[in-house]
């Protein structure tokens, strides 16, 4: 009798087989329903006894217990193969790029679909090149002519949710397993988690010390052992996202798998940190209820054409996310350098990127020179919100304690009143070159003569920025006056215009 399992979260890998296997699942019965009743709350998922009945039967033996999606019964002339396995046929044929021979097969019978689709994916060593695949290799030689002669017979066999009381237990989800002594049940590379299902990750040459006494140990149940076998719907988006809650990780790379214009770009020109950003912008509600132990699990797995790239999300953004002064800054500025150098945790290149973008906000080099540099394309309201996030990103790391902190928010007042907004020449230029090399004395004497000639009271929150030891501070601060400066200009030409 089939029971309901609940599933948690493990290593990245056996989390993005378990997206692939929702996946198909949710090709016969549609997002909605794992949405409601597949995902919980806790981070983890429960399969009721319902739908692994449903999904790991045939046509033949009965109706569906849970209703199907439109079209997603398998056609009658092979009512005799599970409806999983009919749907993991389905799916990877829409991943194949088929060759001409194939291509002008016409009107392919299901039995034809069937064959074509296992000599591609699990016979031999499968050649799955598609716009998404990037002939990343799969299941290398799983299915072997010498043993085996029908791949739907196959098919039924391998996808299973059988389970029994024995005295070991599944390594990934800790169910007991008892195989029965039968031909297929007893080959090793059906019980145990190696090369012909993961040839780069599982026992292989390459990771000898995983079976160093020449006997494989990663025991898996038929559960997993289906589940294992969905890693290519996951590898088909070339970049997944794994955290320790499996429920966000369905809703993530659902939204990194709406991001298709982000996967027909090159290769080189794809990167985690863009699709990050932009997740976080147009997802504010989920990136916010995100809890610190989502966050720090946060990992990026880019499947390539020849190796698998891994990347850790950095401590700080889990810091910013949950803090909602910074978070709210980090979603407000959306450009892609900036988000790298956050992302890379180059946090000391940030307030360089204001100086640039500050130099073609006072329109002091020519336009197409400044186009060409992503560093010099942040608005005004970008700029400030990036002196802000310097501020916030500088206390998260707990540094500038011993510094002089000043009132980012006079300064910029300030700035917007300042006798440079009525300059015609280069001396706001001028400024902005002084700061950029930190020549705090000179800055001090240009600011104070401008004072003076129009019989000012030079601002105290100016000699507060001009006491600050810390050179990048500085730089920032005075970045926060020269954006003043240059917004109490443009909304002095915005009212002259209307005039």
């Amino acid at each position: 009798m089939v029971e309901g399992i609940t599933l948690y979260p493990s290593s990245w890998y056996y989390n993005a087989c378990l997206y692939g296997f929702l996946k198909v699942v949710a090709y016969g019965l549609g997002e909605d329903y794992i949405e409601r009743n597949v995902l919980k709350d806790d981070g983890t998922i429960y399969l009721c006894a319902e739908l692994l009945t449903t999904v790991f039967s045939t046509p033949k033996e009965g109706p569906p217990v849970i209703p199907l999606q439109e079209d997603r019964e398998p056609p009658l002339s092979v009512s005799d193969i599970k409806r999983f396995a009919w749907w993991w046929v389905e799916m990877s044929r829409e991943m194949i790029v088929w060759e001409e021979k194939d291509k002008a097969l016409s009107d392919p019978s299901p039995d034809d679909i069937i064959q074509a689709v296992c000599g591609r994916v699990i016979a031999g060593m499968p050649a799955i090149v598609g716009t998404h695949f990037g002939g990343f290799q799969k299941y290398y030689n799983l299915f072997q002519k010498e043993v085996y002669r029908d791949k739907k017979a196959f098919l039924n066999r391998w996808f299973s949710a059988g389970k029994a009381m024995g005295l070991e237990k599944c390594s990934l989800c800790g169910q007991p397993v008892c195989y029965p002594e039968d031909d297929f049940e007893i080959r090793q590379y059906h019980r145990f988690f190696m090369a012909v299902l993961s040839y780069n990750l599982a026992s292989s040459p390459q990771f000898p010390n995983s079976f160093w006494d020449l006997n494989p140990n990663s025991l898996i149940c038929p559960l997993c052992r289906s589940i294992l076998l969905c890693s290519h719907f996951a590898a088909e988006q070339r970049l997944f996202a794994n955290t320790n809650d499996l429920a966000f990780n369905w809703y993530f790379n659902k939204f990194l798998l709406r991001s298709h214009a982000m996967f027909t770009r090159p290769a080189s020109n794809r990167n985690y940190q863009e699709l990050f950003g932009r997740f976080l912008h147009s997802n504010s509600q989920i990136s916010l209820s995100m809890g610190a132990w989502r966050l720090q699990g946060l990992e990026f797995i880019n499947f390539t054409a020849d190796r698998i790239e891994h990347y850790i999300l950095p401590p700080l953004i889990c810091d910013l996310l949950l803090n909602p002064i910074a978070s709210g800054l980090f979603t407000k500025i959306r450009n892609q350098a900036v988000l790298k150098h956050i992302m890379e945790e180059r946090y000391e290149h940030l307030p360089n990127v204001c100086y640039k973008s500050l130099r073609n906000a006072l329109k002091t080099t020519p336009d197409n020179t400044i186009d060409q540099d992503f560093e010099a394309r942040l608005s005004l309201s970008g700029t400030i919100s990036l002196c802000r996030l310097y501020i916030e990103i500088r206390k998260l790391r707990q540094e500038g304690r011993n510094h002089f902190m000043v009132n980012f928010d006079e300064i910029l007042k300030a700035g917007r009143e300042s006798p440079l907004v009525e300059d015609k020449g280069s001396l706001t230029f001028r400024l902005l070159e002084l700061v950029r090399l930190g020549r705090k004395e000179e800055t001090y004497y240009l600011l104070l003569r401008s004072y003076i000639a129009n019989n000012r009271p030079f601002p105290t929150a100016l000699l507060d920025v001009l006491r600050l030891r810390d050179l990048n501070f500085f730089r920032n601060s005075m970045f926060g006056y020269i954006s003043g400066i240059a917004e109490a200009r443009k909304e002095k030409e915005e009212q002259g215009g209307e005039a």
